[in-house]
């Protein structure tokens, strides 16, 4: 509840002398104060900021890698918010796929686990110019752990020309159930007649009787249920 609380807090403080305060605790060797800075600057969200904390942290080899590369990672997320071109959110991605090299590990999941609730915020915040790095980038990265990002980013961004893209990767018969899984997430929270149309697509080709099929299943009867046109309903799953 504090993290949440603190968000419109450090977005409204002055870039200045606020900016300055905090990259003097970035480098200041105490790990606590160095991991809250990294944090509050991200909440600032200012790229000048971004720029300055990224020389702070290539050039210092007493970082504490492990334990700070989810926060810088988190704060970068937070920094591509504000990205209004595709330029600067490819950088601002450059770093997080930095931060997550720099401490993968089952620890860096962890950790990252217990930060999911905040995402909701960030991806909704997210700028249109993102989408189109995220489904010619995240989507199609090695890890699935971005993939799964980048589908929870398009979902809450609520694209609905990411639909036939979520689409294609369920049905595509290479990926774990976890992917398709979030892929039904992402499509329900986007909430169109495509997205409905793409959720009754996966259920008809999923194996029945499975923990998957129920979730599909549930996040269908998710979508259908918000549609007013009872008409567009039958067509999509006749009564």
């Amino acid at each position: 509840f504090a993290m949440i609380m603190a968000t419109p807090c450090f977005s409204k403080l002055p870039h200045e002398p606020a900016g300055s305060q905090l990259m003097q605790f970035v480098s200041s060797g105490g790990i606590d104060k160095e991991r809250l800075a990294i944090e509050a600057i991200g909440y600032l969200g200012t790229p000048d900021w971004s720029f300055e904390l990224i020389n702070k942290v290539k050039n210092n080899d007493g970082y504490d890698w492990e334990k700070l590369s989810p926060y810088l990672f988190a704060t970068f997320f937070r920094i591509a918010v504000k990205a209004t071109s595709q330029d600067a959110f490819s950088n601002a991605f450059y770093y997080i796929k930095t931060f997550y090299k720099r401490a993968e590990s089952e620890k860096f999941r962890r950790l990252w686990t217990k930060q999911w609730y905040r995402m909701e915020i960030i991806f909704s915040n997210f700028k249109p110019v993102a989408a189109d790095i995220i489904m010619s980038d995240w989507l199609k990265h090695e890890d699935s752990f971005f993939r799964e990002l980048g589908l929870k980013a398009l979902g809450w961004m609520r694209l609905n020309r990411a639909v036939k893209v979520i689409k294609k990767i369920a049905l595509s018969g290479k990926e774990t159930e976890g992917i398709i899984r979030q892929c039904a997430d992402s499509l329900s929270i986007i909430d169109s007649v495509d997205s409905a149309n793409a959720l009754k697509a996966i259920y008809d080709v999923t194996e029945k009787a499975s923990e998957l099929y129920s979730h599909i299943a549930l996040h269908m009867a998710m979508a259908l249920g918000r549609l007013s046109n009872r008409g567009i309903i039958e067509q999509i799953y006749p009564i």
